[in-house]
């Protein structure tokens, strides 16, 4: 059937090119046959199948070579909507997408042919023999990235792996205390540089095998010596005693204060001791396991060994399209088992702020203007806080004077004048120059970027925006970037100072780097308000240095299901997969209620 859709469509767009309804018009066979690309048999049996599905009323000319009449009873809109409900009932989510993706019809008709996918995607129910499948169904817009433990960098991949993967202990921000997971106890030695823990009993990775402590020493081996741009993290720990397949010790060579946070961290995540190598395969021990994994599409099932609360939902699909051009951000989980609904009336929007925002990154691995403290200044000029935030909105919530939107709500920000930022560009070394602008396709990204060209302008500064892919922008004199930091906000901030694979590591030169890793280096010895005072004057010294110019904080939006329950976000703004659960509308009466 579909490949009679698709032969619907060639004549159609080639025949009806003004997409009039109900189109008539006179042609020959011949003229059918070129247009198909087959022969005048072949002609007369695709005209019968058409007719067939009540798509076509044919209306043949007498005596060959004649032309006959042809009237087109379905629109464009209407067969490829069909078409699409026909793929996506063959679960061809990226072919649907792709049709969408290439429609350059009516606005109007487009948006439907989008909702017939969102409708597909989100929530659905498969009836087994004896049992209900909830599957959750989403669309990412950017490649999967690495599910490598130690490698992995992406905040939508870390989402993936915590599922997937268990650490020893988990960070609990609410009571800002540490709570169980692979192990269900720990002790300290006075001295603090003998951590002690005790892994449960019975649990199993993915594969069936059951978890010792050998894995875990394997597991940090693999930290130290595969991980390098995090093995300095764990510099402290001088050795690991195995005492049994359930109990080890951890030797330090001096106290650590962050040690758990060490442990709770995604990179210490446990994997099977024999899986060591440089690529592992992705087996954990977490609430799902991979079923599926290919270039387009990944399936988490729910793992019925898991040592804790067993997920409700059955599986989550996720198909990966960055041909696309979709916001990568985008994470929807709309529509629920009624097809007719929309995503109007069946979905509801959770926003949280975020701890981090966007910010300005000049390259100082590149010569130019940019090494110009005049020239920087300027640019944090233009780049007003408060003006952005007024003339663009969106998902900007607030001026950022730290990553930490509490600490940035105790400052004052003064609203500045391009007048002032002419100024300070004509002290600078700039001599009318074109400078790059790099930024990822996201929308607001987008029209951030579009906003500072716009105020360059206005000043005499040229800039070339350049949106790219990649998740590290490397080729710009300026980049545009954004940093939201994980629950554990602490530790994975002296992460953003300190892991060599993000954009301030990959911008900054050498010698600026090293004045950070000076101020950083013994931040994991002193107690929590030290740590915190460290860590305030790093971005006091980027921000004095004009090295990085914080602009907003921002908002984290996701749409769900109204069925959806139990949905408990994290800091990016992806939801806890574990707890989420459909809710059914059951009718009772109390005469039928028992308890």
């Amino acid at each position: 059937m579909e490949h009679d859709m698709i032969q619907y469509l060639q004549l159609y767009e080639r025949l009806n090119k003004e997409h009039e309804s109900d189109y008539t018009c006179s042609v020959t066979i011949a003229e059918l046959a070129d247009l198909l690309c087959c022969t005048p048999r072949n002609v007369k049996l695709i005209i019968r199948r058409l007719e067939a599905h009540g798509w076509i009323v044919w209306q043949p000319g007498r005596g060959r070579g004649n032309s006959s009449r042809l009237q087109f009873l379905c629109s464009n809109g209407d067969m490829l909507e069909e078409r699409i409900q026909h793929l996506l009932h063959r679960d061809k989510v990226k072919e649907a997408l792709d049709l969408v993706s290439a429609f350059e019809g009516d606005e109007h008709v487009r948006e439907r042919l989008s909702q017939r996918i969102n409708i597909y995607l989100g929530l659905h129910q498969e009836r087994e023999e004896s049992s209900r499948q909830d599957v959750l169904r989403m669309v990412r817009y950017r490649p999967l990235g690495k599910l490598d433990t130690v490698l992995v960098f992406s905040a939508f991949e870390i989402f993936l792996m915590r599922h997937i993967f268990d650490t020893l202990v988990a960070y609990d921000s609410k009571t800002e205390q540490f709570i169980p997971k692979l192990a269900h106890l720990w002790e300290c030695s006075d001295a603090g540089t003998a951590w002690t823990f005790y892994l449960r009993k019975g649990i199993r990775f993915h594969d069936g095998r059951l978890l010792t402590s050998h894995d875990v020493l394997a597991t940090l081996e693999r930290v130290k010596h595969r991980g390098e741009n995090i093995s300095w993290l764990y510099r402290d720990i001088e050795s690991m005693e195995l005492h049994d397949d359930y109990a080890f010790t951890f030797r330090l060579k001096r106290p650590n204060t962050m040690f758990l946070h060490l442990l709770s961290n995604i990179n210490m995540a446990i994997v099977p001791a024999h899986e060591q190598a440089e690529e592992i395969t992705i087996n954990g021990t977490g609430p799902f396991r991979v079923s599926e994994l290919n270039m387009s599409k990944m399936s988490l099932t729910a793992f019925d060994g898991y040592y804790g609360y067993r997920p409700i939902l059955d599986r989550v699909d996720v198909w990966f399209l960055p041909q696309q051009g979709g916001s990568p951000r985008s994470y929807r989980m709309l529509t629920g088992t009624d097809e007719e609904e929309t995503e109007q009336s069946n979905s509801r929007q959770l926003t949280q702020p975020a701890l981090g925002g966007r910010y300005l990154l000049f390259n100082m691995r590149l010569p130019g203007v940019q090494h110009d403290i005049h020239f920087r200044r300027a640019i944090r000029l233009l780049y007003d806080r408060q003006t952005m935030q007024e003339e663009l909105q969106g998902d900007r919530t607030s001026p950022a004077g730290s990553f930490l939107p509490w600490k940035s709500a105790q400052q004052t920000f003064a609203r500045h004048s391009l007048e002032e930022a002419r100024e300070q560009l004509a002290a600078s070394s700039y001599n009318g120059e074109t400078l790059i602008l790099s930024f990822t396709y996201k929308r607001e990204d987008r029209l951030e970027a579009e906003w500072i060209q716009q105020r360059a302008a206005a000043i005499g500064l040229h800039l070339e925006l350049e949106a790219q892919e990649d998740r590290l922008l490397t080729g710009g004199h300026i980049v545009l970037a954004v940093e939201v930091l994980e629950d554990d906000w602490e530790w994975d901030l002296i992460n953003f100072f300190s892991n060599e694979v993000n954009h301030l590591h990959c911008l900054l030169d050498k010698e600026q780097l090293q004045v950070l890793h000076t101020m950083l280096y013994d931040v994991m010895r002193h107690e929590r308000a030290e740590r915190e005072h460290i860590l305030e004057q790093m971005e006091r010294k980027l921000q004095e240095e004009h090295w990085l110019l914080l602009g907003n904080h921002i908002n984290q939006r996701a749409y769900f299901n109204r069925s959806l329950s139990g949905l408990h976000l994290d800091s990016f703004g992806f939801p806890n997969l574990s707890t989420m659960w459909i809710r059914d509308t059951f009718f009772i009466t109390d005469k039928n209620t028992r308890m």
